[in-house]
């Protein structure tokens, strides 16, 4: 399974490079097009630990974002 993530940014939050930074060190990818980030999973107990993980870090980023996930 392969989940893509989305952000909305705003000058209230958090600078869009740090938050690219975070996310490189929780293992997402960059993306190029509709989606920003992504990340491979298999096992929904790996799904749960990456998104407690990711909201966890940006908790206060003042940062938007969207979760798509699909089965590729």
């Amino acid at each position: 399974m392969k989940t893509y993530i989305k952000f909305e940014f705003s000058s209230e939050g958090t600078a869009p490079l740090e938050v690219v930074k975070e996310m490189k060190n929780l293992g997402f990818k960059p993306e190029v097009g509709e989606f920003d980030f992504s990340i491979e999973w298999e096992t929904p107990t790996e799904y749960g630990e990456i998104l407690r993980n990711f909201h966890k870090k940006l908790y206060g980023f003042k940062v938007f974002y969207s979760l798509y996930t699909r089965d590729e």
